[in-house]
């Protein structure tokens, strides 16, 4: 039957009718979002999966060797861990809803659309991936209006609105029932007998009082001529029915169920019903809902993160039975499923309550349906939303895993084709997971998650807590390590960092804040040789690194995190740097390291070290003995004046109580003379009293010695200066000597960094090479001086690995790091950890440093366990120079300084995939983007 638009459709008519019609719009240009992984919504998913996407709709998708992309449309890799799945829907919520329902219990000419804010905020259900939704008109009235259907975001309020006028909906719910008594006006004028009309109960007292009232207005409204259509009750109710032929009941027990049932069968009308939390009656009869129950709403029971009260059954009662039990046996009954929270407030979550439904017997794909196809074919908007289908509109989130992993996280949601909410891309933290994570200290941990967060390691474990915005990196198969060091290495300074005098075919530039001595003879220009540098010992090498270094971006490629740098063919001491390979390098330590050369002549070159290292030593002491004596003479000072702050007190207390003494006794004096004077009653006798003999007796004399002692201690008024001073000499010989302040030594630059190596605080350093030349060394730098020693290169170190582990010393390993010597193979770093000796590795290179893992392969294949070799490239070298604090293995705490491998390193298929300095990706495979 036909009946008039309501009055909002009917304006939109007139003032679409009056605006001039628009240029049409270019169309716009079409995107190819590429994925790891598409759910279409009504399937298994896609792997490799892109989406096309143009004007606002699906254009085609399908697996990317399938699907013809467009040659101009625009490609966006999303990623390899990237999902993809349609725009939630969700079947039931309030957002239409006025803040309080009608007080009439009957109001089928309400539209939820109505009470609809389209500007309103929703980033909490986008957030969530919520992107359609049904308007409810109200939700504590037996029939309290039509519901509708709308997308929370889009530019064009009306193209946002799929459906304006959906299932009538009633409530079969005890909130429902028992409306409050109204008023309603007579239709005549009031007479002076009856002037006012009581107020009148209205429908819904009970269930079995609404379902009446219902049977009867419904049989009304479906009478061939309901009063004249024009009923303010029987004609909105007749247009709901007509134009959907279904209801929506909220049914929450078995009683009220069937009740629904019985007014559907009776006026051969179709149901959806909402929120049936008692199913068990019939869970054995389903089938016989079939063309009578069009779908079922089911309320996931619990809201995230809260503690649900359970029912009690009665004795004799089925035990109740869960949402996810619910929804299989309605399943398999072939009766469509559709998931919503409990509260609007949940819809955020939505996802993850659906997740829920998998602990029943169903598949992902299964309850991924229950969030968006099947509500979009309940709600009547199947041909626009709920699936990624070629033709709808295109809505779909962007998740970091799939749908109900625990945690995936949405990262992006579009609408129509524009992105409407995305996360924040400045993420307060990072999560890495992959196969493995060898965490450089011989440790595994299988399927780890490794949270970083400002620029630190935060947690490391199988499932290690992290933020919630955290954005997540999903590598899988990989494995994670420390990030590798290099103990020489040409980087960060621009070039080739070696020592020579300076020529007279020299020039010098500036670099930073220290010249440097550039050498341009025929060999260098000839041969293609290094430029040669004068460093003195004082030199902060740190302060000379570049930013922007390409070999620096070539070398962390291959792994290579931190790495030492300094002056290697200088013949006197050098510093030595350690930096960490960012795009902006970052000083560990400056110097990390004192290096010295020892070979040639060794009677020569330990006499000239030695003689070197007895004046430094002595420079070491004396500033050792300064900053004792310093310590000292602070405590010393420090008890003088405590002293002389407690004699100063006690003198001032002295003083203070003599003052008042001598008041006191002023005082007194005072009293009695002015008491003889002024009160001469009180010396006559009265009485009985004897009179006082004058001048005599013994109260007299009592008097008389009175005076005379006070005479005595007035007469000498020196007496209390003499005993202050005395007092005084007292205290001066009890206050002790103030202490003298220690001498400072004179300061010498040139020797003030081997104060940091005779403190323990940084190694030597030692470049060796024979045995000869180790055992001096030892002598030297160990036995004679007691510092910490790191030998570099040590070629003979395994014809005499007994001393090194009796001395404690480490060794740097390179870059040869197997030889042959006498016909037979040398693999030292084997060697050393076989014995138990502490080593790392050099590759004395620039961009070649980030071959250096692909070298240390080499001596694993020929016995170097990979164990003791990632800890040579990571966790020792950092142990023996004092950067263990910062790096060198994955622990809370530590710096965010990781590699990700495609498998383990020393697998000759193994390659990195992606680098991590201070908490960013220093570099980033783009063909394994993980996000």
């Amino acid at each position: 039957m036909s009946r008039p638009a309501p009055f909002p459709l009917l304006l939109l008519i007139v003032v679409a009718a009056l605006v001039p019609p628009a240029t049409a719009a270019p169309p716009e240009e079409a995107v190819a979002y590429r994925a790891s992984r598409l759910w279409t919504g009504d399937g298994p998913p896609i792997e490799d999966a892109v989406l096309v996407v143009a004007d606002g709709r699906v254009v085609a998708v399908g697996d990317q060797a399938e699907v013809e992309v467009p040659e101009t449309a625009r490609e966006v890799d999303l990623g390899s861990s990237a999902v993809l799945i349609p725009g939630l829907v969700a079947a039931e919520t309030g957002l239409g809803a006025v803040r309080e329902d009608d007080e009439r219990a009957l109001t089928p000419e309400v539209r939820a659309i109505d009470g609809f804010d389209p500007f309103a905020e929703f980033d909490g259900p986008l957030s969530g991936g919520v992107t359609s939704v049904q308007l409810s008109p109200g939700r504590s009235r037996l029939m309290p209006g039509r519901g509708a259907v709308v997308k929370l975001d889009g530019p064009d309020p009306a193209d946002r609105t799929l459906d304006p006028e959906g299932d009538l909906r009633i409530l079969l719910s005890p909130e429902a029932l028992n409306p409050p008594r109204i008023y309603e006006p007579p239709p005549r004028l009031a007479s002076r007998d009856r002037p006012i009309d009581p107020t009148q109960p209205q429908l819904a007292s009970s269930l079995a009082g609404a379902v009446a009232g219902l049977r009867s207005l419904i049989g009304a409204a479906r009478a061939d001529d309901p009063a004249g259509g024009t009923d303010p009750l029987l004609g909105p109710l007749a247009a709901a029915l007509d134009d959907t032929g279904r209801l929506r009941v909220t049914a929450p027990g078995a009683s009220e169920i069937r009740a629904a049932l019985a007014l559907a069968r009776e006026f051969d009308l179709r149901l959806l019903l909402v929120n049936p939390l008692d199913l068990s009656p019939f869970l054995g009869r389903l089938d016989s809902w079939a063309g009578l129950v069009d779908g079922v709403v089911l309320d996931a029971r619990f809201r995230p993160g809260e503690v649900t009260e359970l029912p009690v059954p009665s004795p004799g009662d089925p035990e109740p039975t869960e949402p996810w039990e619910d929804a299989a046996s309605l399943v398999d009954a072939g009766i469509p499923v559709a998931i919503v929270p409990a509260t609007d407030a949940d819809l955020g979550d939505l996802l993850f309550l659906a997740g829920q439904f998998t602990a029943g017997d169903l598949s992902e794909s299964q309850v991924l349906r229950m969030v968006t196809a099947s509500p979009a074919e309940l709600l009547g908007v199947g041909d626009r939303v709920g699936t990624l289908s070629p033709g709808k509109d295109a809505d779909f989130v962007v998740l970091s895993g799939d749908p109900f992993d625990l945690h995936s996280r949405v990262r992006e949601v579009y609408v129509s084709g524009r992105r409407s909410w995305s996360a924040d891309p400045e993420s307060k933290a990072t999560v890495i997971r992959a196969g493995s994570a060898q965490l450089g200290d011989g440790s595994t941990v299988e399927a780890p998650t490794i949270v970083v967060q400002g620029g630190m390691i935060r947690g490391v474990g199988p499932d290690a807590s992290a933020p919630i915005d955290a954005e997540v990196f999903v590598f899988e198969d990989a494995v994670v390590t420390p990030g590798l060091l290099d103990l020489a290495a040409d980087l960060g300074l621009g070039g080739p960092l070696s020592s020579r005098p300076p020529s007279a075919t020299s020039s010098t530039i500036v670099l930073g804040p220290f010249p440097i001595i550039i050498e341009d003879d025929e060999e260098d220009r000839d041969f293609g040789g290094p430029s040669r540098t004068n460093v003195s010992l004082e030199t902060k090498l740190g302060e000379r690194l570049v930013s922007g270094d390409p070999a620096v971006a070539v070398a962390r490629r291959g792994g290579i995190t931190t790495v030492l740098t300094g002056p290697r063919e200088s013949s006197s001491p050098s510093p030595v740097v350690a930096f960490k390979l960012g795009d902006e390098p970052t000083v560990l330590r400056d110097p990390a390291a004192i290096r010295f050369q020892l070979g040639g002549n060794l009677t020569t070159a330990v006499s000239g070290l030695r003689s070197t290292l007895r004046r430094a030593g002595d420079y070491a002491k004396s500033w050792e003995k300064y900053k004792t004596d310093l310590e000292a003479y602070e405590a010393k000072k420090k008890e003088y004046e405590e002293a002389k702050a407690r004699l100063e007190a006690e003198k001032k207390a002295e003083a203070a109580k003599r003052t008042a003494e001598e008041a006191e006794k002023k005082a007194e004096a005072a009293k009695k003379e002015s008491g003889g004077d002024s009160d001469e009653s009180k010396d006559e006798p009265t009485g009985d009293q004897p009179p006082r003999p004058e001048g005599g007796g013994e109260q007299g004399q009592d008097e008389e010695e009175s005076d005379e002692e006070e005479t005595q201690e007035g007469d000498d008024p020196g007496d209390d200066d003499e005993k202050t001073e005395a007092e005084s000499e007292s205290d001066e010989e009890t206050l002790p000597e103030e202490p003298k302040p220690p001498k400072e030594p004179n300061k010498v630059d040139s020797l003030e960094p081997y104060r940091a190596l005779f403190g323990g605080d940084i190694p030597a350093l030692v470049e060796v090479s024979r045995l000869d030349e180790i055992r001096a060394a030892v002598e030297l730098f160990r036995d004679e001086h007691e510092l910490d020693t790191v030998l570099l290169g040590a070629a003979d170190a395994f014809r005499d690995l007994d001393l090194l582990a009796e001395k404690d010393l480490a060794v740097v390993v390179g870059p040869d790091l197997v030889r042959e010597v006498d016909r037979e193979t040398v693999n030292l770093a084997q060697v050393l950890a076989t014995r138990g000796i502490s080593f790392g590795f050099q590759s004395q290179a620039g961009t070649g440093s980030g071959t250096l893992p692909r070298a240390v392969r080499y001596a694993v294949r020929l016995g170097l366990g990979t164990g003791d070799a990632l800890a040579a490239l990571s966790s020792s070298p950092a142990g023996f120079l004092g950067l263990d604090d910062r790096i060198g293995i994955l622990a809370p705490g530590k710096d965010a300084d990781l590699v990700v491998w495609s498998g383990p390193p020393f697998r000759p298929s193994s390659r990195v995939l992606a680098v991590m300095i201070d908490g960013t990706w220093a570099y980033l495979d783009q063909e394994d983007d993980r996000r």
